[in-house]
């Protein structure tokens, strides 16, 4: 791990597609895909994971809430809390808008 390298057999893996439904109607959107990896891969990922998590903490912006103790209810709490706070100085309105990517 101190060199960087990381070798060709950890980087491999099998793609098995497990169907949402049964039976799948279609292939792009009923199937999702599961990568079965070494188990030395994953204690390596595990542990980069871990380095990097405590290496970033400090410079991820307080706001950040998709991370872990850092819930969607806290990310509404702040929302409303930032409107209230925006209405009751009673200068400016306040505009909202979500969107969801997912498909």
């Amino acid at each position: 791990m101190k060199e960087a390298n990381i070798p060709s057999p950890l980087k491999s893996s099998i793609v098995i597609p497990v169907p949402k439904i049964s039976p799948p109607q279609t292939i792009e959107n009923d199937l999702r895909p599961i990568s079965l990896t070494s188990s030395m891969a994953k204690v390596m990922e595990g542990f980069t994971c871990t380095r990097l998590l405590k290496d970033l903490e400090g410079k991820i912006d307080p706001r950040q809430y998709a991370r872990k103790g850092h819930s969607t209810t806290d990310a509404l709490l702040y929302m409303m809390q930032t409107i209230h706070e925006v209405l009751d100085g009673g200068e400016a309105g306040a505009r909202i808008f979500f969107a969801d990517f997912s498909k």
